[in-house]
C-alpha cells in the first residue's frame, strides 16, 4: 500500500496539554498508522504524548528531538542526530483514533509532526 501523510502543529500553552485532532480510522478509510515524524521548537523540558484513546503509546520529553531553536540566528543549530520519529505499526480499530498531545510545563514550546500512514482497505 502507499502511503499516506497528514501534518499536525500544536501550539503549546504554559501549564496546559493540548491535543490536536488526530488519525481516525473510519469504515471507508480504514488505517494503519507506521510512524509520526517529529520535531519541536525548543528543548523545554515538556512532554510528547501519543495515545490511542485511552492507552498512551508513548511520552518522551522534547529533549529527545530535534528542535528548530537557533536556526534563524547567528549561534550554530543545536544537534541533529535526536530521535525524529516514533514506530507505531499499530491498526487503528473503526472509530477509533491515535492522537498527539503537548503536555508544557511553565514554559510552553510548539509541536510539529506528521502521521505516516496506509489505508487497509
Amino acid at each position: 500500500m502507499a502511503k499516506r501523510y497528514k501534518g499536525f502543529i500544536r501550539t503549546g500553552t504554559e501549564n496546559e496539554t493540548k491535543w490536536d485532532e488526530g488519525l481516525e480510522s473510519t469504515e471507508a478509510r480504514p488505517k494503519r498508522l507506521l510512524e509520526l515524524f517529529i520535531s519541536v521548537s525548543a528543548h523545554k523540558g515538556n512532554q510528547i504524548l501519543v495515545d490511542h484513546e485511552l492507552v498512551r503509546i508513548a511520552d518522551p520529553y522534547d529533549y529527545n528531538f530535534d528542535t528548530v531553536e537557533q536556526l534563524e540566528t547567528s549561534n550554530p543549530p543545536k544537534s541533529s542526530a535526536k530521535l525524529n520519529r516514533i514506530e507505531i505499526d499499530q491498526v487503528i480499530p473503526i472509530g477509533q483514533r491515535i492522537k498527539v498531545g503537548l503536555k508544557c510545563s511553565s514554559a510552553a514550546s510548539d509541536l510539529y509532526g506528521v502521521y505516516v500512514y496506509e489505508l487497509t482497505k
